[in-house]
């Protein structure tokens, strides 16, 4: 395997790690913020906690709720666990952790194209791969 082939499958990987942690904070991180929606918890006296939300072991969404990560930002704790939306981060909760575009149909379907054109390449246009090594000087 030459350089650039390792360079595209690389990027291949990365490309559906990317894809995997988009499609993580659309659906699950995302999937608390819709149902803190729903359950209307946008101040502290309406704040609700995950149980009550249907989750009986939010382990992941507790390490996204800790201090100081991006989901934190939006979402606040009271003193006793339970969790809510300030009224005036709706909108950008909404904006952020959206639904849009991403379902697992999406996603699996984003991965298999994207290994389908990497495999056409390394496979199928060889010579595309020879003319990369010699365009950025590689070689085997």
């Amino acid at each position: 395997m030459n350089s650039v082939e390792q360079i595209l499958w690389g990027l291949c990987a990365g490309l559906a790690l990317a894809l995997i942690y988009t499609f993580y904070i659309k659906r699950v991180q995302g999937g608390l913020i819709r149902r803190l929606l729903a359950a209307d918890a946008l101040t502290e006296g309406s704040a609700v906690g995950l149980a009550a939300l249907g989750y009986k072991n939010g382990v992941l969404l507790r390490h996204a709720l800790r201090e100081g990560t991006p989901l934190s930002a939006v979402v606040q704790s009271t003193p006793d666990g339970r969790y809510f939306i300030p009224a005036e981060k709706v909108e950008l909760a909404e904006k952020r952790y959206g639904n849009e575009g991403m379902s697992m149909f999406v996603m699996l379907i984003s991965i298999l194209v994207l290994f389908a054109v990497a495999l056409v390449c390394v496979y199928v246009f060889p010579e595309l791969i020879d003319w990369f090594e010699s365009m950025f000087g590689g070689g085997s």
